[in-house]
């Protein structure tokens, strides 16, 4: 009998701790590389070749001299191997070609460093699957020439750094990760009749790079921009197509001196972020065409009017007294710009299925916006002041045949009936929005400078941004549905406010914060989100998140939220219940990315509950001593109580 109740305690306690225990199998399936057969059967296998100097290129055997009619020549090989680099030349003098290769390595194909000018040829390789570098990287190799080479499936298809004169020729460069060609550091760079499409990032990214010329280029379906050019000054680009780039089909910052001609655009356009007048002024821009139509870009002029919809997108920096009607602008992403303008008239046009913004307006006073029909975009309006916004004009608009609300200054007032296709708020106080219904369009509900509002029950679905705050405080969002935007809700410089019980789901971005501070996000969906659920910024301290359910968001990365601010805190001090991730490797706090090195000390399950299986374990022990030692007791007693009375 007493041994079978041990038994029973035993079992009891193992079921107890087996219950606990989550066994996570994950099972690994390796697949051949079908192209490997394809792309290599004319070459000869050869292992990794590594050359440090002129005398290994001897030691290697390779044909030639070394000169300029008679370089020494590595060509033909199939080098496939799990190392990190195919081949890797650096501190050589001699001249030498790579050609005819077909690579495939861990992080580098063809990696040259530090060869002297004009030494070095890459022509005709293959480079595959170097998805954790590059297919070709140059870095400091000036006067090399790059040529009909084919660069897949990697990180950057080539990359060239700190190198002057380089000739890029010919390439294909598809399907990387980041980067068809990424250049940057260079100068005088020559970059003609590449093919550069479907990378997961850019096309072409040059990044202080002078003086390059971009000729004859093919940029189509890339995830971001066809070209994109951040502080690289004095570019010439002519010719180049740019297709169905996802964003822009070439974006300038901070580039002045550029020179776009007789490029061909469809379905993308060309975007600029200069900081003033003078920079904007030192670009060419001419004969370019968008979807078999101008693409329009205006500086200086006064008292002109558009009346003819020639154009496929306008662009009018520091203008003054215009009128521009009967245009339009569709399936781009911005289909009309102004910056720095006054007196604008834009009346009676047609906005269709721009990606971002119909119309896009910064810094320009006095703007009349009147008449205007917007199709699955909107306008983006930005000024710096009330006053400058108290200069607009917005009457008559319609947004997916519903009213364009634009309201100023007021107090006290509540907005409960859908006739709105998109809402902007400058400077309200005491607001309450909801049941409102703001969908396929730029940004559904934007308020800026706003106190003490509610945003209650809206729904926000197929935006650039669902709800967005700009320098707002006070506010409470509470049931409101965001799914299918770019970001969900957006807080820049907004602090003080509460987000609750808010539903993010299958955005790119969830809840996103800014320069934002002293926020509270609690019991909060963020689900199925591309990117992070919840993204706190830099400048964003002091927040509290708790309570809100993490549900498979940024797959494949090593967490679901974001902290790049200080201070923040992702748990309710009180309780100690911080909050749900689906990806939580229980009995581990949960690291969140970022700079803060943030964690959420006390993970939820899914029911928003603590985990009790530390207590549990704790317990367990402690009853089973319990019960031996009460068994050992009672035996201890019953053996007294049975001895002889002249033993006791």
């Amino acid at each position: 009998m007493k041994k079978n109740l041990i038994t029973t305690i035993f079992m009891c306690i193992i079921i107890a701790v087996s219950g606990l225990v989550i066994i996570q199998v994950e099972v690994f399936s390796t697949t051949k590389k079908q192209n490997d057969k394809q792309l290599s059967f004319n070459y000869t296998s050869h292992n990794p070749i590594t050359i440090s100097n002129d005398d290994d290129f001897i030691d290697y055997g390779f044909p030639g001299l070394g000169t300029a009619e008679d370089p020494y020549l590595i060509e033909n090989y199939n080098i496939t191997t799990n190392s990190e680099i195919g081949i890797y030349i650096e501190d050589t003098t001699k001249y030498f070609v790579i050609r005819n290769c077909y690579i495939d390595a861990y992080r580098r194909g063809i990696d040259i460093e530090n060869t002297a000018l004009g030494t070095t040829s890459i022509i005709n390789n293959i480079c595959f699957n170097n998805q954790y570098g590059f297919g070709i990287k140059l870095y400091q190799a000036s006067f090399a020439t790059i040529i009909n080479n084919t660069c897949i499936n990697s990180r950057d298809g080539i990359h060239v750094h700190t190198s002057s004169g380089v000739t890029l020729a010919n390439n294909t460069c598809i399907n990387n990760d980041y980067q068809g060609i990424k250049m940057e550091y260079a100068f005088n760079a020559t970059i003609i009749n590449n093919n550069c499409s479907d990378n997961r990032q850019y096309g072409i990214h040059l990044w202080r790079t002078f003086k390059a010329t971009l000729k004859n280029n093919t940029l189509s379906n890339n995830d971001a921009y066809g070209i994109n050019l951040r502080e690289s000054s004095s570019a010439t680009l002519t010719n180049n197509t740019f297709n169905n780039n996802n964003d822009f089909g070439i974006y300038f910052d901070s580039s002045p001196g550029a020179t776009l001609a007789n490029n061909s655009f469809y379905n993308n356009e060309l975007y600029l972020v200069e900081e003033s007048v003078e920079e904007y002024s030192s670009y060419t821009i001419e004969n370019n065409w968008l979807n078999d139509k101008l693409l329009g870009f205006y500086l200086n002029i006064n008292n002109v009017t558009f009346p003819n919809p020639i154009y496929s997108q306008l662009i009018f920096i520091n203008c003054t007294e215009l009128f521009v009607c009967n245009q339009e602008l569709s399936n781009l992403s911005i289909g009309l710009s102004l910056k720095w303008c006054e007196n604008v008239t834009v009346s009676n046009n047609i906005f269709k299925n721009n990606k971002h913004y119909g119309i896009y307006l910064s810094s320009s006073s006095g703007t009349i916006l009147t008449n205007n029909t917007f199709y699955n975009d909107g306008v983006f309006l930005g000024e710096d002041s009330v006053e400058d916004y108290l200069t607009y004009t917005v009457e008559n608009n319609w947004v997916n045949g519903r009213k364009l609300g634009f309201f100023i200054n007021l107090n006290d007032v509540t907005f409960s009936d859908s006739i709105y296709g998109q809402l902007i708020f400058i400077n309200c106080s005491d607001i309450d929005i909801f049941n409102q219904e703001l969908s396929n369009i730029t940004t559904g509900l934007s308020l800026k400078w706003c106190k003490n509002t509610k945003l209650t029950n809206n729904i926000c679905n197929n935006n650039s941004i669902g709800i967005q705050l700009e320098i707002s405080s006070g506010l409470t969002l509470t049931n409101n549905t965001c799914r299918n935007n770019r970001y969900c809700i957006s807080l820049v410089s907004s602090s003080n406010n509460a987000l609750t019980k808010n539903i993010c789901k299958n955005n790119m971005w969830g809840i996103r914060l800014v320069n934002s501070d002293f926020c509270l996000l609690t019991y909060n969906l963020l689900q199925e989100n591309e990117e992070y659920g919840i993204a706190i910024e830099d400048g964003s301290d002091n927040n509290i998140i708790h309570h809100n359910t993490f549900n498979n968001n940024n797959l494949g990365g090593t967490s679901q939220a974001l902290d790049n601010g200080e201070n923040n805190t992702w748990y309710d001090v009180k309780t100690k219940e911080g909050n749900y991730w689906s990806n939580w490797i229980q009995k581990e706090p949960y690291l969140i990315d970022g700079t803060s090195g943030s964690i959420d000390p006390y993970p939820l399950y899914e029911r928003l509950k603590r985990a009790k299986y530390f207590y549990i374990l704790i317990i367990l022990p402690v009853i089973l001593l319990t019960v031996l030692y009460a068994i050992k007791r009672k035996k201890k007693i019953k053996n007294q109580t049975s001895l002889p009375q002249d033993k006791v």
